[in-house]
């Protein structure tokens, strides 16, 4: 925790730009950063609103559609890691529910969902191409993911998207269950 006060008095000292470009990417990043402080995602973000209560007016009107935008995506988070553990490993691909997740994890087109599991499993899918699905309104879909990317089915059809990493992008983050749990069960 001292480590992040002295980060948040770093910020302070700095110039009104330059301040709110570090305040908007520890906001951006807040999942990566705080653990490196030592501290839940939570507690980070409450630190850097009050720090952000200390300065400019000006700042803190453009830290209001970050807010908003923080909320909604701590909200698309928290459906992710609600819709994951209802997701299960057969002939090595993890099977999830595609219709609920467009329904609750969408942000915005240029972030990314990223499918993670262990030994270094990351498939990357945009979210505008699942914009594009909600657009479809189906409920026939049926989703599974591997290496190779995400795998969409319908009836009469069907689709893959490979993954398209983009380090600078937003991103929400499923976590795929073990395959040794779904062994060992």
């Amino acid at each position: 925790m001292h480590s992040l006060k002295a980060f948040l008095r770093f910020v302070q000292l700095k110039d009104h730009d330059e301040g709110s470009r570090i305040l908007r990417y520890s906001w951006e990043h807040a999942r990566l950063l705080a653990p490196k402080f030592g501290v839940t995602v939570e507690a980070f973000c409450l630190a850097l609103l009050a720090s952000d209560d200390e300065r400019e007016p000006v700042t803190r009107w453009t830290f209001e559609s970050d807010r908003r935008r923080a909320r909604r995506l701590h909200g698309a988070q928290a459906s992710a890691d609600a819709l994951a553990t209802f997701a299960f490993w057969k002939h090595g691909c993890a099977h999830f529910d595609l219709v609920s997740a467009i329904a609750s994890v969408i942000t915005r087109p240029q972030d990314l969902l990223v499918f993670v599991g262990e030994r270094g499993f990351e498939v990357c899918v945009p979210m505008r191409i699942l914009i594009g699905l909600e657009r479809l309104r189906r409920n026939d879909l049926t989703a599974y993911v591997d290496r190779e990317g995400l795998h969409l089915r319908w009836c009469g059809g069907s689709l893959l998207i490979e993954s398209k990493p983009d380090r600078w992008a937003t991103r929400i983050y499923f976590p795929l269950p073990s395959r040794k749990s779904v062994a060992a069960a």
